[in-house]
């Protein structure tokens, strides 16, 4: 069988070059790390180079694989490989393809040149937070050399990158683990102060170091459940997240977010704490992290059903608890979860006016948007890499045009000036707008929208005083219901 993970490292064969890693001192990295970091750039070229690849492979095989031409999993694995050695051989390692399509060299060059200056932020930023990053995440002890860079967790698929090229990276050193983050640590520093005032029971401290546009975070270790008590203890929390969430507006609650900390769900990526939607006269018993339909939801209540591996062999399922080796979901914990809710839920209720104080304290932090839907981005990206949109710019740009098509004619000029610059790198346009103001601002200070959002601290005191008890009997049920229609296959 020839997997996503035997293409990978095929393609990064032919494709791999050492970066050109600057670090601010001799000696921060270790050489094998920065050889090593170049893995995540030869997965970003895959992908740029992937689409081509494959029509050529299709060519060579659809005379004796008829059926090549609907889906490579329809060729036998030894054809397979032998096509792509072929394509790969006969474009001599890909530069005849750029030579053939010049959006394909100038992606290659985006690619290349994005990630070597991605690297040498976060080490200059680590540098420069050291001391930081040594008293917040290892009680003061320095970190010592980096001696790994790679992606977090999460199945083989297309990587994401904000504007800049910037994405989330693993950084392990001499003296522990921690994150860079693409972005500031002001939501999380939120979410602590949160839990610490009035969720302990979720509070593992967060720590953070906030560098403005990028950030840095504590490596939160997975830990196992110690006996079955703790697992109704675990989904009782999860209750107590929810409730959190679903007072607060806050989206972004999906199963790659969740880390199990013994007991405790530690939520991390927390940029959509708050929403910016206003309630009408009562709240829908709406709560994201238990929706009645689970199709294609990554809830972190259930296992995926998904058997998948991710590039570093991590199940697919790991945001699950787990109890003497066994994957624990909220099946048999339906009440302890609806129990933790109900507690959460009335907390907010009652600590309102403190809550409030808490959020107008931080009226500048930002919170994540998006002016699409994020499912919209990977189509788009699709498009551009396919031949004829990299052979001509012509064709790429009338492609990026239907982006917009259906964008409202007022907004649509504001839309394309905000997003073509980072569509044309390959990155998904970033937006947010801050607790205390609903204006629409690009991440990189490009630009904002001349129409406001709802303040998302206005849609807080609009929610607070509509926690009834009736409100909270109407989610039990929804709980209830939801909680119940499990689908087939859903233990892991």
């Amino acid at each position: 069988m020839i997997t996503m993970q035997t293409f990978f490292d095929v393609m990064s064969d032919y494709l791999h070059r050492p970066i050109a890693v600057r670090a601010p001192r001799e000696g921060m990295i270790t050489k094998a790390a920065e050889a090593a970091s170049g893995e995540i750039q030869d997965l970003r070229l895959t992908e740029v180079y992937w689409p081509l690849v494959l029509d050529r492979m299709q060519s060579l095989l659809s005379e004796q694989f008829p059926l090549a031409a609907v889906s490579l999993d329809c060729v036998p694995a030894h054809a397979r490989m032998k096509a792509l050695l072929h394509v790969m051989d006969e474009t001599d390692g890909g530069e005849k393809l750029r030579e053939e399509f010049p959006e394909l060299a100038r992606l290659d060059r985006v690619v290349r040149t994005g990630f070597e200056s991605l690297i040498s932020e976060s080490l200059s930023l680590a540098e420069e937070r050291r001391a930081e990053i040594s008293r917040q995440f290892f009680a003061g002890r320095d970190f010592g050399r980096i001696t790994a860079i790679r992606l977090p967790w999460r199945k083989f698929q297309q990587t994401r990158t904000r504007p800049g090229g910037r994405m989330t990276l693993c950084i392990e050193t001499e003296g522990g683990t921690f994150y860079y983050k693409p972005h500031s640590a002001k939501p999380d520093q939120v979410y602590s102060r949160l839990t610490g005032r009035f969720f302990p029971e979720l509070h593992v401290g967060n720590r953070t170091v906030d560098c403005g546009s990028a950030s840095f975070a504590e490596a939160v270790p997975k830990l196992p459940l110690s006996c079955e008590a703790e697992c109704a203890t675990y989904y009782t929390r999860m209750g107590l997240l929810a409730a959190l969430y679903y007072v607060l507006g806050g989206q972004d609650l999906h199963s790659e977010n969740i880390i199990p900390y013994g007991a405790v769900p530690v939520a991390i990526d927390v940029e959509v704490l708050l929403g910016h939607q206003m309630p009408g006269s009562a709240l829908e018993p709406v709560i994201e992290m238990a929706p009645a339909d689970r199709a294609g939801v990554f809830t972190p209540l259930y296992a995926t059903g998904d058997d998948e591996y991710s590039i570093n062999k991590e199940d697919a399922n790991g945001h699950l608890p787990v109890l003497h080796g066994r994957k624990v979901t909220v099946e048999g914990f339906e009440e302890a979860f609806i129990a933790g809710f109900a507690d959460g839920f009335r907390r907010m209720r009652e600590n309102a006016g403190e809550i409030l104080s808490l959020l107008k304290g931080a009226a500048d932090t930002p919170i994540r948007i998006g002016i699409r839907r994020l499912q919209m981005y990977p189509v788009i990206f699709a498009g551009m890499l396919q031949p004829d949109r990299l052979r001509s710019v012509a064709a790429r740009d009338a492609w990026l045009e239907k982006a917009w098509e259906l964008i409202p004619e007022k907004w649509r000029a504001s839309y394309r000036e905000l997003e073509r610059d980072d569509l044309l790198l390959l990155d998904i346009p970033g937006f947010h707008i801050c607790i205390g103001d609903g204006t629409i601002r690009h991440t990189e200070g490009r630009g904002s929208f001349p129409e406001t959002l709802p303040v998302p601290l206005d849609c807080v005191k609009a929610r607070l005083p509509l926690l009834t008890e009736e409100c909270l009997d109407t989610c039990i049920r929804t709980l209830r219901a939801n909680l119940t229609a499990v689908p087939g296959g859903s233990k892991p």
